[in-house]
């Protein structure tokens, strides 16, 4: 039973919350969030774990889409205020705080008791992604490993938030096919999924040195997005900045078929 499934996704993912492993607990809201889409409490956790990893475009998404379901959901509020404190929208900020009173353990999902100290919070700006030089230089844990092909959307975006790094992001990417990305997504690709295969594509391509293949590779991988379901209405919900990347993306490619499907002349 789908609602079965998407609570024992969640409860994963509390129990990683608690542990501190974030981007393992995003993996498997987001696999909750496929599995029961119009249930605001998984979308709300994680953009609880979000804005614990200082992503707070992302957590902004999320708590949108949790007002978009339950208009009264003052957690939401509350967490989009802080998301947007980080994203320096200081005026709508002040405006969501003096709308909402902080509710008890705002920062923690659902099902989860308050931390018994408090953990200073991350510096928005430190915690984004890095340069891709610095990025791709640096070394993983599982640089090298051999994964698993991820057969279906819920493998893939567990393993996809837990990858820190570009580079590993990357390795992720190239076992998908780009042909077969509509299949995998369907209809339930993700503005944030989006922005961050677009952000991991540009850092392959600026960390240069890539081979002609590899260059027409991403250049597949952009085309074949454009197929997906939605994905017209998905490009909306991205933000300028990530939209920049995209020109980033095209640009570095030269153009090509596909460039104004994304919106690029």
């Amino acid at each position: 039973m789908p609602s079965t499934k998407s609570q024992g996704e969640k409860d994963k993912g509390n129990s990683a919350f608690k542990a501190g492993d974030f981007p393992t607990a995003i993996g498997h809201y987001s696999a909750a969030i496929l599995l029961d889409p119009i249930n605001p409490t998984y979308p709300l956790n994680r953009a609880a774990a979000y804005l614990k990893l200082g992503k707070s475009e992302d957590a902004e998404r999320d708590c949108d889409r949790v007002l978009a379901l339950d208009t009264k959901n003052v957690k939401a509020v509350f967490r989009r205020g802080q998301a947007r404190v980080g994203l320096q929208k200081l005026a709508q900020a002040r405006d969501e705080h003096a709308a909402s009173s902080p509710p008890a353990a705002a920062s923690a999902p659902e099902n989860i008791p308050p931390p018994r100290t408090q953990t200073p919070p991350a510096d928005a700006q430190t915690a984004r992604t890095a340069t891709s030089s610095q990025v791709l230089a640096s070394q993983s844990n599982t640089h090298g490993a051999r994964r698993r092909t991820p057969l279906t959307l819920f493998d893939f975006s567990r393993e996809w938030e837990k990858c820190s790094t570009s580079e590993d992001r990357w390795a992720l990417l190239k076992e998908v096919s780009p042909p077969t990305l509509p299949s995998l997504f369907q209809s339930s690709l993700e503005a944030q999924v989006l922005a961050g295969i677009v952000g991991t594509l540009r850092d392959v391509l600026r960390a240069g040195d890539l081979a002609p293949q590899e260059r027409e590779r991403v250049h597949d991988y952009m085309r074949g997005l454009t197929q997906v379901k939605r994905f017209s209405t998905v490009v909306l919900f991205m933000s300028n900045e990530e939209r920049g990347w995209v020109n980033d993306v095209w640009g570095l490619l030269g153009g090509g078929e596909g460039a104004r499907a994304w919106g690029v002349s």
